[in-house]
């Protein structure tokens, strides 16, 4: 009798050993569905806050750096500290004064699957709440500057909520509440910091996207008179999704059409005709690194075997384009520098176009610089940042082509991910447009 309640209770508490021994639901905020790509995103994380972030603090005068997160409303930063589901976590980095930071985490549920070891310390609160342990954490430390991420003009670094400020307030004091200052310049650097495998990851995340995207244009798909371009943008999220990845923005598909003005836009369910112009604007995700990309594509008309000499030249200029702005963006260089240096050199070369490029990254428009004017509600303070090396950055211009038939000049837009290096933006041989694809007007 007792040996068959023994056998109950071991089946009774299998189905809790999985719980507890399951991985998390990775994807709801990491895009991530294997172990191999979160093996990589942790060491990457792992090896940041091990070997950087402690520098970092003290260039950015912050003692305590206090992310505060709640379920289904997480920080922006969480995908680069690992940080998980909990129904209100804190998660704390506190200089010590050695080479690491204390890496604290006080929140709802254990981290079962700590692989690399992050953390320094886990703290599981229950019905008390998160204050008392959040209270007595800072108050034995006395850090004279605790950082929150609060920002007006940087998305990324403006994770902390009102309520969530409020109850920050609450649970720490008057006393340390007063010592509450802005994390944005630490999150800024902390964010757009790469390491080698990052650089390796987003090799592969270009090489990915543009596979992608030759494919939907090469594969037969495409027949003109009856594809349409609604079609075409399920063909690519289709493709996207065949290779167990997700995009960061949805295919924009841009037809530029014989007879009709460039701002002209033809309608998602109208069939793609002979001698469209079709310019896709995508980005896809791999191991929490972004993609920005533009491809553009001519459907020969019949007899065709090139596209118009206007549209060969016009892709010509576009590319010795991209080599001289890429030996532009140095590290130490402004994006309002970088916006009058490359529109002067547009206008010295007689070229039609334009240039506007910006930091990429965990997302597809990033953390770090972005070229332009100063524009505050749509760029914020990111043009006055200098680039830095190592920043992950996307290319971003179009020029203009006069082809017959149509009645205003065409905008081709280009755009390709890279890194920053001292010599200029570093972009992967295989992940960057190299010509304009043709697409047979019989199949």
């Amino acid at each position: 009798m007792f040996r068959g309640l023994r056998i109950w209770w071991i089946l009774l508490l299998i189905p809790l050993v999985l719980l507890t021994l399951q991985p998390p639901a990775y994807g709801q905020i990491y895009n991530i569905y294997n172990k191999e790509d979160w093996d990589s995103v942790t060491r990457i994380n792992k090896e940041k806050i091990d070997t950087h972030l402690s520098r970092l603090m003290r260039e950015h005068n912050i003692d305590m750096w206090i992310i505060m997160s709640r379920e289904a409303n997480e920080d922006p930063l969480m995908v680069n500290i690992s940080g998980r589901w909990g129904h209100r976590c804190a998660y704390i980095f506190y200089d010590t004064g050695g080479v690491r930071v204390e890496f604290t985490r006080i929140g709802t549920h254990t981290w079962y699957t700590d692989y690399a070891g992050l953390l320094t310390k886990q703290i599981v609160y229950n019905r008390e709440g998160l204050k008392p342990h959040l209270k007595k954490f800072v108050e034995e430390r006395n850090p004279s500057r605790i950082g929150v991420n609060i920002s007006r003009t940087i998305p990324m670094a403006d994770g902390l909520t009102v309520a969530m400020r409020d109850y920050l307030v609450d649970a720490i004091g008057e006393k340390y509440a007063s010592r509450l200052v802005s994390a944005e310049s630490l999150a800024v650097a902390f964010r757009r910091l790469r390491v080698p495998e990052e650089h390796e990851n987003l090799k592969k995340a270009t090489e990915k996207g543009s596979q992608i995207l030759y494919t939907a244009f090469h594969d037969g798909f495409i027949q003109p008179g009856k594809t349409t371009a609604e079609d075409l943008y399920w063909h690519i999220i289709e493709l996207t999704r065949k290779e167990g990845l997700d995009y960061s923005f949805e295919p924009l598909v841009m037809i530029r059409r014989p007879g009709l003005p460039t701002s002209s836009r033809v309608a998602a369910r109208e069939p793609l005709k002979l001698g469209d112009i079709i310019c896709i604007d995508y980005g896809i995700i791999y191991r929490t690194l972004t993609t920005d990309m533009k491809r553009t594509a001519y459907i020969l008309k019949k007899g065709e075997q090139q596209p118009p000499r206007e549209v060969k030249k016009a892709i010509e200029d576009a590319f010795k384009a991209r080599d001289a702005f890429g030996r532009m963006l140095k590290p130490g260089r402004t994006g309002i520098e970088l916006d009058e240096v490359a529109h002067r050199w547009l206008k010295e070369k007689n070229i039609d176009g334009s240039f506007y490029s910006h930091s990429t990254g965990n997302f597809v428009h990033g953390i770090g610089t972005w070229t332009g004017q100063h524009f505050p509600d749509r760029y914020g303070d990111r043009v006055f940042l200098p680039l830095v090396e190592g920043e992950h950055f996307s290319l971003e211009y179009h020029v203009l082509a006069r082809i017959p038939g149509f009645p205003e000049p065409v905008s081709l837009p280009m755009e390709d991910s890279g890194y920053i290096t001292g010599d200029g933006l570093h972009l992967f041989p295989q992940g960057k447009m190299t010509e304009i694809w043709l697409v047979k007007s019989e199949p």
